[in-house]
């Protein structure tokens, strides 16, 4: 009885954070195509005709921006972040799990702040209707929500891993096991 319920919370995880990450790995995707293709067009015609497009600096930042942090989620689901396991590898299976579990409970914590100062600045940027200094004169809250958004989506993805971490910690198994393999690690 009790594997079926932490099995169904777990699913039930799985299947809302693989939708807050993945969805806007398509997105990326198509932010990435039409970046490069705006850059490599804007340094064509700086090169051949002498045209400077202003708006061209200045999106590329908020591009940069809206690709790191709406695809941290995914990274993280796709283990695409840097592991580091020579001391882990050493330590039994339990103790593993444990050192799991805190790095991702840490890391909640941490991220849920970030969540929390990214919902303020974007809400000034939003009530003081902030734009750019840039020559653009950008409306600046869009920018700003995308912070609180990536972030929120990063939240999720590492409840989940630590849900899955203090399970494997309860249980015994070494925290790399094939269902947390599934999520990847730091």
């Amino acid at each position: 009885m009790e594997k079926s319920i932490i099995d169904r919370i777990d699913r039930v995880l799985d299947r809302i954070t693989r939708i807050t990450s993945g969805v806007p790995a398509f997105a990326i995707g198509t932010l990435l195509v039409v970046w490069v293709i705006l850059i490599a067009v804007y340094v064509v015609g700086r090169l051949f005709f002498q045209v400077k497009w202003m708006f061209v600096p200045e999106f590329t930042e908020y591009f940069m921006v809206c690709v790191v942090f709406l695809s941290v989620a995914y990274t993280l689901r796709s283990k695409g972040h840097i592991s580091i396991d020579i001391v882990l590898r050493r330590l039994s299976k339990r103790v593993n799990a444990i050192l799991e579990a805190i790095t991702a409970f840490l890391s909640l914590l941490i991220t849920c702040f970030l969540v929390e100062r990214g919902i303020d600045w974007f809400l000034y940027a939003f009530s003081s209707h902030m734009y750019s200094m840039g020559p653009m004169h950008t409306l600046m809250w869009p920018i700003f929500l995308v912070v609180p958004i990536g972030l929120t989506m990063l939240a999720l993805e590492l409840l989940l891993y630590f849900y899955r971490t203090v399970v494997q910690a309860v249980r015994g198994e070494r925290a790399k096991s094939e269902n947390l393999e599934k999520l990847g690690g730091f």
